[in-house]
């Protein structure tokens, strides 16, 4: 028997998580700065519309280096951001 919690179909929760931050850290970079969708599209070579369908939550068919270079069209490094409580500012680590 695997000592595997989940089996291979389980979203691995850290990744889930990852993604969610740096959606979360593209929102806020976007927002700060008065940039569209349109704009991080052509930064990040992705179409705009799966750009939208990221910034909107809809991740699970886009991998971390899709979702990546989100972070890294602000210069950011992927996996150095971790999103806080909301309200407690954000944390680079």
């Amino acid at each position: 028997m695997s000592d595997r919690m989940f089996d291979s179909r389980t979203p691995d929760v850290d990744e889930l998580l990852s993604k969610a931050d740096a959606i979360a850290f593209a929102r806020h970079q976007m927002e700060e700065s008065g940039l569209d969708a349109a704009w991080l599209a052509e930064r990040t070579g992705l179409e705009e519309a799966d750009v939208r369908a990221m910034l909107s939550g809809r991740v699970s068919r886009y991998g971390m280096d899709e979702v990546g270079r989100l972070v890294l069209a602000f210069g950011a490094g992927v996996g150095a951001y971790r999103a806080s409580a909301p309200g407690q500012g954000r944390a680079f680590f």
